[in-house]
């Protein structure tokens, strides 16, 4: 006997009709009967006594009544437990994940599911609204189905290798990703008269710079989590960043 075996016995008993309760189920009647048939057979008990009038309950049908609505009820309440236990989904690119996520620590592994992805992605993904929670550097489009609950900045620096030798011909690392703001800033407020090296992610960055083959603008958490950084100047940046959550 499946769950829909119990759904179909509730309303008969509710109906005292097999033709009114195939209705309220969209089901044809003689599937509505031959379940009954089965349910019957299989507990091996006649539940309904059945004349022209209708269905009347047996005593055996009573109990059977009040044991499918406590199953019914208790599946429904599993369901709900399930699915409130079920992790919330964040996009965010891979800067914004170590920053709030590593080193903030403000959203538990354990709760929830990370997409990890470049900045340009974002916008996209926001309007699929597939996912619970986005951060993201910028406004996300009108369109997009999320309200802003947080907004905050970000400290960053110009930073250079502890070892590095003559930092002042070293080139200027910037993120491949166009709508990275590391990048709009480093290229509209930073000019070191040096040539200006495009790389793929801030990891590849962050190695780079560490190896002494360049500098960049980079988050000043990474000051307390990667050894061997240091700033290359005295000049204080910010970086904007937004929360979203959806609608």
């Amino acid at each position: 006997m499946n769950l829909n075996d119990f759904l179909i016995y509730q309303k008969l008993y509710e109906e005292k009709s097999t033709n009114k309760a195939a209705k309220v189920l969209g089901y044809a009647q003689s599937n509505v009967t031959m379940r009954l048939k089965q349910i019957e057979k299989e507990y091996g008990a006649q539940l309904f006594v059945r004349t022209s009038k209708g269905l009347t309950p047996t005593i055996a049908g009573e109990k059977f009544y009040t044991h499918t609505n406590k199953i019914l009820i208790e599946t429904e309440n599993i369901k709900k437990a399930l699915k409130n236990k079920q992790k919330a989904s964040i996009v965010t690119s891979e800067n914004l994940f170590d920053y709030l996520i590593v080193y903030q620590e403000r959203y538990a592994l354990a709760e929830y599911d990370f997409t990890i992805v470049k900045t340009t992605e974002i916008n996209r993904l926001a309007d699929q609204a597939q996912h619970d929670i986005i951060f993201s550097y910028t406004e996300l489009p009108t369109t997009s189905p999320y309200k802003v609950i947080a907004k905050g900045e970000m400290n960053a620096s110009l930073m250079i290798a502890i070892a590095a030798e003559q930092p002042n011909s070293l080139p200027l690392f910037v993120n491949k990703d166009k709508t990275c703001p590391f990048r709009k800033k480093s290229l509209d407020e930073i000019n070191t008269g040096n040539p200006v090296h495009e790389i793929d992610s801030i990891r590849n960055i962050i190695s780079l710079v560490k190896a002494s083959q360049g500098i960049a603008l980079l988050p000043d958490y990474l000051l307390e989590q990667e050894s061997g950084l240091e700033k290359a100047g005295t000049e204080a940046y910010t970086i904007e960043y937004q929360i979203h959550e959806l609608l």
